[in-house]
């Protein structure tokens, strides 16, 4: 026999086509999964960010977008003209938003709303205002002293004598003809006095409050 040969070398095995070919596609599907999510994620921010868009492109003051009171309206709206806007004090949801009258005429912007508007909102707009004040038209011999209930009590107050400094009651001039005036209550909005919520009864008859007016 001959001399020895070299030494084997060890068999590498060549790989399995299906196998190669089988992760490769698992690869590919994890990528374009991976793709698929950010893509999906883009859309999803994309939608939301449409539908806060949308939400913002009302009008402030509007049903849609209330302000939070007619002081922040004038701010953001400077050649705002007075008439009805809604707001929302309490900055909660929309849905609980009210009707509003705001007064621009003045240096004062002044923000009324109706007596009957809900007790939460009222609170927060003696809050964010210094002042209240409600009207009511009397018959001119309808001088007071006056004993009402604030809205946040369930107590009464003496309005209109000597002792009573914490509500300020101003009388106007008597209509000739209607022998009618009207009366002011004015107080800070600290005191929690105003608004009242019940009526005058004088010589048997009821006469009620109007709006009441933050400024």
């Amino acid at each position: 026999p001959g001399p020895p040969g070299p030494p084997a070398k060890g068999i590498v095995p060549q790989p399995d086509d299906h196998q190669f070919f089988a992760s490769e596609i698992e690869s590919r599907v994890v990528i374009n999964l991976e793709d698929y999510h950010e893509k999906l994620m883009f859309m999803e921010l994309n939608a939301i960010e449409e539908q806060l868009n949308t939400i913002s492109e009302g009008e402030l003051g509007s049903e849609d977008r209330p302000a939070r009171g007619c002081y922040d309206l004038k701010l953001e709206m400077p050649h705002a003209k007075s008439g009805m806007y809604y707001i929302d004090p309490n900055l909660g949801s929309p849905l609980d938003s009210i009707k509003t009258y705001c007064n621009f005429a003045s240096s004062l912007t002044y923000t009324c709303v109706q007596n009957d508007t809900a007790t939460s909102q009222l609170g927060y707009l003696n809050l964010l205002h210094k002042t209240v004040s409600q009207k009511i038209t009397l018959p001119c011999d309808a001088n007071g002293p006056f004993s009402l209930q604030p809205y946040s009590s369930d107590g009464q107050v003496t309005i209109g004598d000597r002792q009573s400094n914490v509500v300020k009651m101003t009388t106007g001039p008597c209509h000739m003809i209607s022998k009618m005036h009207t009366v002011e209550f004015a107080a800070d909005s600290e005191t929690g006095n105003l608004p009242f919520t019940n009526t005058i009864r004088h010589n048997q008859q009821d006469f009620h409050f109007t709006d009441v007016c933050f400024y």
